[in-house]
């Protein structure tokens, strides 16, 4: 029953995403269909490895530390894809010609932070 307590919010983040996803598909047509539907794809990503690593938190037991590490990564990955498409969604609204190579520089915090995992690692802190 704790695991469930803990995951509700992830449920209804979930729920919410799936019916932005199918909505997306049914009314947008546009220019803004592309950009749109990657921002629910990363959230919805980001969602589901929040599921996954609080799960794989909660059974450090049983899962091995790796799996754990890998679906972080992954999490922290997604959200930072996240803010990146959410941050160019906004200024290609308002200047629609200036985002070009600008675009291709948010992927390069991605790649910077994917170098650093394995210098710096991943630390747990258990609470008591």
């Amino acid at each position: 029953m704790y695991p469930v307590l803990i995951l509700r919010e992830e449920l209804v983040c979930f729920l919410v995403l799936i019916f932005l996803f199918f909505m997306s598909r049914a009314y947008l047509k546009g220019r803004d269909s592309g950009p749109f539907t990657r921002l629910v794809i990363f959230a919805l990503l980001h969602v589901i490895f929040d599921f996954v690593t609080i799960i794989t938190v909660n059974n450090t037991d049983s899962v091995p530390e790796i799996v754990n590490d890998i679906c972080h990564v992954i999490f922290y990955v997604t959200a930072i894809l996240y803010t990146n498409e959410l941050l160019f969604y906004i200024v290609r609204t308002c200047y629609p010609d200036s985002t070009g190579k600008l675009y291709m520089a948010g992927y390069a915090v991605v790649a910077i932070f994917v170098a650093c995992v394995p210098v710096l690692g991943i630390e747990y802190v258990e609470m008591k």
